[in-house]
């Protein structure tokens, strides 16, 4: 589960993260690769999600972390 207060400093502000548990297997990089980059020895968030499709790929991402370093946060905003 990923740890809110362990959020790597380099993510982009905001409700997406990656906290430092991450492995560097990139698996979201590749998911959502406008939203995730490889950092030195881990992923980072760089682009918060914005629209739908936008937090569909950053679920995904989430849920091909083999190691759950990504949190979501609040929920997408524009789903009813």
């Amino acid at each position: 589960m990923p740890d809110p207060t362990d959020r790597h400093p380099d993510n982009a502000p905001g409700p997406v993260y990656v906290d430092r548990s991450c492995i560097w297997c990139s698996a979201c990089v590749m998911a959502a690769p406008d939203h995730f980059e490889e950092r030195g020895d881990q992923v980072i968030c760089i682009q918060q999600p914005d629209h739908p499709e936008a937090w569909e790929a950053c679920r995904q991402a989430a849920c091909a972390c083999p190691v759950e370093a990504i949190g979501l946060g609040t929920e997408d905003p524009h789903q009813a």
